[in-house]
């Protein structure tokens, strides 16, 4: 059910891009790999994102590995989980800041003593600024985002397993 309703809300994220973007507006796309550090729990993340924007606005979706570190064991390192999500952002100072809102789903990667890989619960991504600095042209930034909020869930039972990350996460992004 969960599930169910967190797809509802990616779609509506979507369609709410789409509403308010110009039609004459030819759209951008933009592709970024980025890497990512916890900077409260010891955790790491790499992933990919694809945007497709008009003017100041746009929508995303997001592909991301959440590698666990734990230091009271031997694996120091866990798979973690695999995040999944669509979100809105918006730009302003001259394309060169942004926010931005992400909502998906947040699948386990292995096995614990009460829960197996494979299954799923959400995920959320708060981003309230982040820098893009240009690098070539208008065609390829570095983006910082210093400080954001990200909330990985992906066991929302009756003992749910959820890991809130303050984060900084460094990415390369192309426009095409």
């Amino acid at each position: 059910m969960l599930q169910k309703r967190v797809s509802f809300l990616v779609v509506q994220i979507f369609l709410i891009c789409l509403a308010l973007s110009r039609a004459s507006a030819r759209p951008e796309i933009g592709i970024a790999l980025d890497g990512a550090f916890s900077s409260d729990d010891p955790a790491l993340a790499y992933g990919a994102q694809a945007a497709l924007r008009w003017g100041s606005i746009g929508a995303f979706v997001l592909v991301e590995h959440n590698l666990w570190i734990n230091f009271d064991t031997r694996n120091k390192v866990t798979l973690g989980c695999l995040n999944v999500a669509a979100g809105a952002e918006i730009f302003y100072f001259g394309r060169r800041a942004r926010s931005s809102l992400a909502v998906g789903s947040s699948t386990l990667l292995f096995d614990t003593a009460l829960n197996f890989r494979g299954e799923s619960g959400v995920f959320f991504d708060l981003r309230p600024i982040g820098i893009r600095f240009p690098v070539f042209r208008e065609q390829l930034f570095v983006v910082i985002d210093p400080l954001h909020l990200v909330i990985a869930a992906p066991i929302v039972g009756d003992l749910p397993l959820v890991l809130p990350q303050y984060r900084t996460t460094i990415a390369i992004e192309v426009v095409l």
